[in-house]
């Protein structure tokens, strides 16, 4: 094992290796103490069996002279007995009693403090006849005893504090290898992406401060947070960015779009234009022709009928005006109108555009109300909405044509509403129905221009449309400014 290029101990730059060493070598202290108390104890315990065994021993062993001799009343041979008992390091004093007299040798400077051991003495001179001779009292001393226990426990703990180092130094070199240099490592790689890439939030004296009064944890730990304060900027920020690049896109292809539509406009205006002069000379002839049947007829009814197409050719005409004004090839002007008496003349065609399943009411509140608009294309918004509630009732129904005089934003206004029992416009088409060539119905049956026409009259009369759809129908709310006062001017 390789320490040399490794500072893990004391020494380490490294505060959280210091700490470490730190807590390994109080921790390997207590252990060492733990293990040695629990050794001494078991040591003392054994110590002590074996001293009394040892003592026990000797004194079986001199037993049988030491009854000999007392029997004898040898008290020469009982003193160099006791003499050889308090030899021994543990004996304090040795000493034989009984009725008569007492023996007794005492080892100088060891005192009786541990325990007294007493061995009865007697004389066997027939099986039945036992004499008793004295007690044999052997004193033992701990202080030889705790002398050698004191030292045992002192080299015990020495061993068991350099073993459990050894083995401490081997853990921190280990965790300082494979814990704190790839930590390091990570440190050094989210500080430089920090600095180089992303938003340093602490920098100069005050980083270099905090980072030496932290470890590599506690730094780590720190500049993970910052890592992840400035992925979710640089996220967010993104974020922001794509939502941008895609609200750019989608203004884009809206502005292509209305390019395209433009250009399909201009195209469609073109054609139209030149099919509308030759339509409006077809219609002349057509009214031309009613003339001369007027000359020539004389029956009431056929009369009627002559007059119906005179009416119908002159609606013909005005839209034609309409197309050209839009072309700009003509100029079409607006005038003064009732809308109600405009829509009771216009019931009856009405009527012909819806069919006979669908009953028409048109109502006022009867206020009196002028508006300023061009009447042909007044007439063909109010048909076209009629007609798109017809679709919305195959199997029929009733539509509602309601006119009063309004209030908005303190300012007056006509209001003209157009009410069906259809099945309603989904909410996910209501915003897109007002485009140019948007439509729902089946090729051939609609151009997907009568609702783009009514916004545009809306519009150029300085008015306001309101839609209201549900299960139970759709209404179209046409506010018109209310001219009345024109009217009071004229009049005057």
């Amino acid at each position: 094992m390789n320490f040399g290029n490794n500072k893990i101990l004391i020494f380490s730059n490294s505060l959280l290796v210091r700490e470490v060493v730190l807590f390994a070598f109080i921790v390997s202290a207590m252990i060492s103490v733990v293990f040695s108390a629990f050794n001494s104890y078991n040591y003392y315990k054994e110590s002590q069996v074996e001293i009394v065994k040892e003592v026990t021993i000797i004194e079986n062993a001199m037993e049988h002279q030491l009854e000999i001799s007392m029997w004898g009343m040898d008290k020469e041979t009982i003193q160099d007995l006791l003499k050889v008992l308090v030899k021994n390091p543990n004996v304090a004093e040795a000493s034989i009693t009984n009725a008569d007299f007492k023996y007794s040798d005492e080892y100088s400077g060891l005192p009786k403090d541990w325990t007294t051991l007493e061995f009865p003495l007697s004389y066997t001179k027939m099986p039945n006849n036992i004499k008793n001779l004295g007690t044999l009292k052997i004193s033992l001393s701990k202080s030889k005893f705790f002398s050698e226990l004191s030292s045992k426990i002192v080299l015990g703990f020495i061993q068991n504090l350099a073993r459990f180092l050894i083995v401490t130094v081997c853990i921190v070199w280990l965790f300082n290898k494979k814990i704190i240099s790839p930590v390091r490592k990570i440190q050094s790689m989210t500080n430089e992406f920090n600095e180089k890439h992303l938003i340093p939030i602490l920098g100069g004296e005050l980083t270099k401060a905090e980072k030496s009064t932290k470890s590599e944890i506690d730094t780590l730990y720190r500049d993970i947070q910052l890592l992840q304060e400035n992925f979710k900027t640089a996220f967010e920020l993104q974020k922001k960015s794509e939502e941008e690049r895609v609200e750019i896109e989608i203004q884009l292809e809206k502005e292509r779009q209305k390019i395209v539509l433009s250009q399909r406009l201009e195209t469609i205006g073109q054609i139209t234009s030149q099919v509308a002069h030759d339509f409006g000379n077809l219609i002349m002839i057509i009214n031309g022709k009613t003339k001369i049947l007027d000359k020539r007829l004389s029956d009431p009814e056929d009369l009627k009928q002559t007059e119906a197409i005179r009416k119908a050719t002159s609606r013909a005409h005005s839209l034609i005006k309409k197309i050209l004004s839009m072309t700009r090839t003509q100029k079409i002007e607006a005038v003064l109108m009732d809308p109600y008496n405009s829509l009771v003349d216009l019931h009856d065609l009405l009527k012909i555009s819806i069919g006979g399943d669908i009953l028409l009411n048109i109502e006022t509140d009867g206020s009196e109300n002028m508006v300023l608009v061009e009447a042909s294309t007044f007439e063909n918004v109010i048909i076209n909405l009629c007609v798109n509630a017809r679709d919305a009732m195959p199997c029929g129904g009733e539509i509602g044509i309601a006119v009063k005089s309004v209030v908005r934003n303190n300012q007056d206004f006509v209001s003209i509403s157009i009410k069906d029992t259809g099945v309603g416009i989904p909410e996910d088409i209501q915003l897109k129905i007002f485009d140019p060539f948007f439509t729902t119905k089946s090729v051939g049956k609609g151009t997907g221009l009568g609702l783009s026409q009514v916004q545009d009259f809306i519009k150029s009369v300085g008015g306001s449309l309101e839609l209201n759809s549900g299960c139970n129908g759709t209404c179209f709310t046409l506010f018109l400014p209310n001219k009345l006062p024109f009217k009071t001017i004229i009049a005057a």
